[in-house]
């Protein structure tokens, strides 16, 4: 996701917020007035303040694809905030984007976010009374981010964009290739440790694809597996290629149940480090918290056998699954990644600071390094600094890039001459 930017700021940013479609759900008067000036200050330009979550239906009912956000409160007179937001969700064309407002604890609050996300809402804060204009402004970035970022694959349906003929002679031609973002030590020198392969397309007609956009026609078409295969050499090509030019810094790929549940892909991966005389100590693999802790056995056997041969292992998106301690520790991680879900609004929200202070301290507990992810502003890297997380990836410091562009980044960023 882009660095935030001031909605105040910005000419784009005003030009979208003035033709946005805002419903605020709040049964105190004065507070609904207050709210309103608020989003009024910050350019909204189409708000309809409504007291009853039965008139916030009735609103929705009539134009089931007009709003853009719906801003609730949680305590009603007539329902309750999650009532309301599954009785809008059955009523609308698409669900709008969520902003919660209330007079609950945070423990109360925290639960609430994680009920939203469980249900697939797209959540862009939840915040106690009184809400200040700062944390409005970074959840209406958050979503005129969001939908920039969409303007970048297209609003069409990808299997009449994207066919798998199309999808297919971009993997064959290189137009899917592997881009790498870094990530950045919270240390006073604040050097580039690793990077994390991620993937894109060169669309000569629509220009950078993110993984949303081919994905699911890589996984229809049967595709995935020789995909990946591309991505993960690459991955290792360009380890060699940061060595080539003295650094010593790693790589972490994201792998999927198709290379864990191949009992012979850890030798192939072996085979590829050794062909490219780079430590398998310095390549990570990524797994998600759902994929590591499952009961599949043959994913068990291939985690604890990578770790065998001395790559390391890391437990993706943490903070999203539900595991227990005791099932944690079944597999030797060697790093924990915070998701993104836990950082977009930890300045704002009290709550989240105390789960990512815990998250990292539980990481140091169990002798494990951890990233947090989608960090896009310096407030954000300075706090996680300050809680103790290792490094910091995303776009505060740098989008993915190039393998070229990438040496050429850390080069600058580590000062470091050439190995000899």
């Amino acid at each position: 996701m882009p660095a935030d930017v001031s909605i105040l700021d910005s000419k784009n940013n005003a030009s979208w917020f003035s033709k946005a479609s805002l419903l605020l759900l709040e049964d105190q008067t004065t507070q609904r007035e207050i709210l309103t000036a608020k989003f009024r200050k910050l350019g909204i330009g189409n708000i309809v303040a409504v007291a009853e979550g039965g008139s916030a239906l009735k609103q929705i009912e009539e134009n089931p694809a007009h709003f853009d956000i719906l801003v609730v409160d949680l305590i009603l007179g007539d329902m309750d905030g999650l009532k309301f937001l599954r009785l809008a969700e059955q009523s609308c064309t698409h669900m709008p984007a969520i902003i919660v407002v209330s007079a609950v604890d945070d423990l109360l609050l925290a639960t609430v976010k994680l009920t939203a996300q469980q249900r697939g809402y797209n959540l862009l804060g939840a915040y106690s009374k009184p809400v200040s204009v700062a944390e409005l402004n970074a959840s209406l970035t958050r979503f005129f981010n969001q939908r920039s970022e969409a303007v970048k694959v297209s609003a069409m349906e990808f299997e009449e964009q994207l066919p798998a003929s199309e999808v297919a002679a971009a993997l064959h031609s290189g137009e899917l290739c592997a881009y790498f973002q870094p990530m950045v030590a919270t240390g006073p020198e604040q050097n580039v440790l690793a990077v994390e392969a991620l993937a894109r397309w060169h669309h000569p007609v629509h220009g950078t694809v993110y993984p949303s956009g081919f994905l699911p026609m890589l996984e229809h078409s049967g595709m995935l597996a020789q995909f990946s295969t591309l991505i993960i050499r690459q991955s290792i090509e360009q380890l060699r290629r940061f060595r080539n030019n003295g650094l010593d810094i790693g790589v972490s790929i994201n792998v999927t149940t198709l290379e864990l549940a191949d009992f012979d892909w850890t030798e192939r991966l072996s085979d590829l480090v050794d062909q490219f005389r780079v430590p398998a100590a310095k390549v990570t693999l990524e797994v998600t918290e759902t994929m590591a802790l499952s009961n599949n056995v043959d994913i068990a056997e291939t985690l604890a056998r990578l770790r065998l041969k001395g790559f390391g292992l890391s437990i993706d998106d943490f903070g999203v699954g539900y595991s227990s301690l005791s099932n944690f520790r079944r597999v030797a991680f060697t790093e924990l990644k915070i998701d993104r879900c836990l950082t977009e609004s930890l300045l704002e929200d009290m709550g989240q600071q105390k789960i990512v202070a815990s998250i990292i301290h539980l990481g140091h507990d169990l002798d494990l390094r951890v990233i947090a992810e989608a960090v896009d502003n310096e407030g954000v890297a300075t706090l996680l600094t300050e809680l103790g997380c290792d490094m910091i990836q995303g776009q505060y410091y740098s989008p993915a890039l190039s393998g070229e562009d990438i040496t050429a980044w850390c080069l600058e960023k580590n000062k470091r001459k050439a190995l000899r």
